[in-house]
């Protein structure tokens, strides 16, 4: 069984959007961002429901980067809810986007794995746990700026991309 340590190193990064926004382009955007920072997306989640005229979507990703000894993981949780189909008129053009409330919330995370090489000698696994936590700075510290910096330029780029759409009207 492999023990692995969670670290909290920036949660609770929301965006709370209603009004016009491209569905299928936001979830494209998302997509080439963890694919230019080099994170292997995973997806754990996504269901979509639909209620009379409206629909209900959730998608869960956790994309996950190798950094070494310790892993780097983004939780990104896209909620929209009364979503519908509207058309309007670009220039002159009709293109079919979507309206409703989005709802994001990213949280990420240091994932270390002390068990590896040494995983029969306990005494190691204690003493570089405890070096490692009191008296010496690791090296995850510069990942977890690193990931708390590509969590926070996640949400700026995702609101700029839905205020971006506000104005298609």
């Amino acid at each position: 069984m492999k023990q692995t340590e969670i670290k909290n190193v920036a949660t609770g990064l929301t965006i709370d959007y209603e009004g016009i926004f491209d569905l299928a382009g936001l979830i494209t955007f998302i997509d080439s961002f963890f694919r230019k920072k080099e994170y292997e997306k995973k997806v754990v989640k996504h269901t979509q429901k639909n209620k009379k005229n409206k629909k209900e979507v959730l998608l869960v990703l956790r994309p996950v980067k190798d950094l070494g000894k310790v892993k780097g993981e983004i939780r990104l949780t896209l909620k929209i809810t009364e979503m519908t189909d509207v058309s309007i008129s670009v220039d002159g053009i009709n293109v079919s986007i979507n309206k409703g409330k989005v709802n994001v919330v990213i949280d990420s995370y240091i994932l270390t794995n002390e068990r590896g090489n040494f995983e029969l000698r306990p005494t190691y696994i204690l003493v570089t746990h405890i070096f490692n936590k009191f008296l010496i700075e690791p090296k995850q510290k510069n990942h977890s700026g690193m990931i708390a910096g590509d969590s926070s330029e996640l949400k700026n780029e995702i609101e700029s991309f839905l205020l971006l759409n506000k104005y298609l009207t």
